[in-house]
């Protein structure tokens, strides 16, 4: 049976195939992608006395970057082999103010022995690309003033060569929402609103038909998607009616947010 994409049993396959959650395609994003302008930004906020969680860490890319701007650093994953891998680089680093942490919800984190027991409130709580089922239940670990600042995936225009792909190849836009809308529906569960948001909508370019194959088959396993050699003809046909000298265009959407408890 094939797995839902992003499901559980999804990122807990992704784990034993691919060292770290991480893109591992070739392609070129345009400025102005909301990936680049998410993280300057959270440098921005951050100051040294602040107490920062950050939720869905995968490997631990982003909270190891950030552990030395601020007084201590707690991030969290669902996905054990994950969460090895970003403790290993944090005491590599030999960072001392940041525990990493196996969990799949608050109430789970709040549970944990690995959570340091004067750690129960956070000034901010920070995510990159990773889940929301946490909002609804941020009041737990929140106080007046924490900042809730997030980048997450979102919908964009499907290209018009979408359809010419097979199954399950073809990009979608699976929600019945949009992800604004999800997120205030989240918020309002929480008693909190919207302080500030930022759609942001770029082509990421591919420069050949092998580098899309990667993207598009990304999360599978051999015998749930077509070979390259078997779509190769389909994708070489794209590339030669909508390529142009920056390579094919891929629609790439993020909404970032930001929200302040009172």
């Amino acid at each position: 049976m094939m797995l839902q994409p992003h499901s559980s049993e999804w990122y807990d396959r992704l784990s034993q195939v691919q060292d770290g959650y991480f893109y591992p395609w070739k392609s070129t994003l345009l400025p102005l992608n909301g990936e680049d302008e998410y993280l300057q930004i959270v440098r921005q906020l951050l100051t040294p006395e602040m107490v920062v969680l950050d939720v869905g860490c995968g490997h631990g890319e982003v909270p190891i970057q950030l552990a030395p701007l601020c007084q201590w650093m707690v991030a969290y994953d669902r996905t054990t082999a994950y969460i090895e891998m970003a403790r290993k680089t944090a005491v590599s680093q030999n960072l001392p103010n940041i525990n990493i942490i196996q969990a799949d919800s608050l109430p789970a984190l709040l549970a944990s022995p690995h959570l340091p027991p004067h750690v129960r409130q956070f000034d901010m709580i920070i995510s990159r690309r990773g889940p929301l089922n946490w909002v609804e239940q941020v009041r737990m670990v929140a106080k007046t003033g924490t900042i809730l600042f997030v980048l997450n995936p979102k919908e964009s225009l499907l290209p018009v060569w979408n359809d010419r792909l097979p199954e399950p190849l073809r990009l979608a836009n699976p929600r019945t929402y949009s992800r604004r809308q999800s997120v205030e529906r989240r918020l309002g569960i929480a008693g909190l609103t919207l302080h500030s948001a930022w759609a942001f909508d770029v082509p990421e370019y591919f420069a050949t038909p092998q580098d899309l194959y990667v993207k598009l088959s990304w999360g599978y396993t051999a015998d749930e998607v077509p070979s390259f050699t078997a779509v190769s003809s389909i994708l070489t046909q794209i590339f030669a009616e909508y390529a142009d000298k920056q390579g094919l265009a891929v629609p790439h959407g993020r909404f970032m947010w930001q929200a302040v408890v009172d």
